[in-house]
C-alpha cells in the first residue's frame, strides 16, 4: 500500500440469515429434502406392495383418544419378520433362565 492510499474498509459482516448457502442449506431446505426422501421411500414401499390396508388405518384413527386406543398398524409381513427376533418360545425362555442361573453360580458378584 502506498502512502497516499487509505486502507480499505473491513469486509461487511453478513447479517444472520436462515437462507443458507450452497455449502450449508437453510433449515427449511433441510426439512424439504428430508420430506422428499421420506416421500421417495413411501412410493417405493407402495410399488413393492408393502402397504397397510386402508380399513385398518381408519380403525386405528377412529380409536384415537378412546380408552381402547389401538396401536399403530404395521405392514403384516414386517410384523411377522420382527416377531422371529422379538419373541421367545417357552423352551427358549426356559433355556435362557437355566443359563442365567448357571452364570450366577459361576460369578455371584455379577448378580449384585
Amino acid at each position: 500500500m502506498s502512502r497516499n492510499q487509505e486502507p480499505l474498509p473491513p469486509d461487511p459482516v453478513p447479517e444472520a440469515s436462515n437462507q443458507g448457502t450452497a455449502e450449508t442449506p437453510s433449515p427449511e431446505g433441510l426439512a424439504e429434502e428430508c420430506h422428499w426422501q421420506e416421500t421417495l421411500v413411501a412410493i417405493a414401499s407402495v410399488k413393492a406392495g408393502r402397504i397397510v390396508p386402508g380399513e385398518i388405518v381408519h380403525e386405528w384413527l377412529g380409536s384415537w383418544g378412546q380408552p381402547n386406543e389401538k396401536t399403530p398398524p404395521v405392514y403384516e409381513e414386517r410384523r411377522k419378520r420382527l416377531e422371529r427376533y422379538a419373541t421367545w418360545s417357552e423352551e427358549e425362555a426356559a433355556e435362557f433362565d437355566k443359563n442365567l442361573a448357571f452364570q450366577r453360580q459361576i460369578d455371584p458378584e455379577a448378580n449384585r
